[in-house]
C-alpha cells in the first residue's frame, strides 16, 4: 500500500510540473509570427494549427510593445488583438475581438473583451461584451482574476 501511495504522489507531482514551471507560473506556449522571426504567446491551445499575423515590425526573440495581431486556426480567424504585449505575452491593456463567423456552434455573433490581461487571460479591470445573433447585447464589467 505504501508503494501505491508513493507512485500516486509521483504521478500527481508529474502532472503539476507539466502544468506549472518551478516558479508557479503556467507554462506558456509560443508560436512564430508569420512575417517575422519573433514569437508570441498562443492563447488558444485548444485550437489546432494556430498562426499569428502581426501588424508592424518587431525585433528580438519575442514580440514586445503595442501591436495589432490576428490569430487564425487552419486559416480561419479566431480573434484580433490590439494592445500591449510584454516579452511575447498578451499582458497589459488590450482589446480582443473574437470572430464567430465560421463557428456555427456559438450563440453569439460577436464577443469583445477590453481591459487588463495577464499572460493572455482576463486580469484586472475589464469589460466583456456579447452581441447575440438576435442582436441583444450583454456585458460583464468588473475586476477579473486569473
Amino acid at each position: 500500500m505504501k508503494n501505491v501511495c508513493a507512485i500516486l504522489s509521483h504521478v500527481f507531482l508529474f502532472f503539476i510540473l507539466i502544468q506549472y514551471d518551478v516558479f508557479g507560473q503556467e507554462n506558456i506556449l509560443y508560436i512564430k509570427c508569420e512575417q517575422s522571426a519573433c514569437s508570441i504567446q498562443n492563447p488558444f491551445s485548444e485550437y489546432k494549427n494556430v498562426t499569428a499575423k502581426l501588424k508592424g515590425k518587431c525585433a528580438g526573440e519575442f514580440v514586445s510593445g503595442k501591436y495589432f495581431v490576428s490569430f487564425y486556426s487552419n486559416s480561419t480567424l479566431i480573434c484580433q488583438y490590439d494592445g500591449d504585449i510584454l516579452e511575447g505575452k498578451l499582458t497589459g491593456n488590450g482589446k480582443i475581438t473574437y470572430s464567430s463567423k465560421d463557428w456555427p456552434d456559438v450563440s453569439w455573433k460577436s464577443k469583445i473583451y477590453e481591459g487588463g490581461l495577464e499572460n493572455g487571460k482576463y486580469h484586472g479591470l475589464g469589460t466583456l461584451i456579447f452581441l447575440n445573433k438576435d442582436k441583444t447585447q450583454y456585458s460583464l464589467k468588473g475586476n477579473w482574476v486569473t
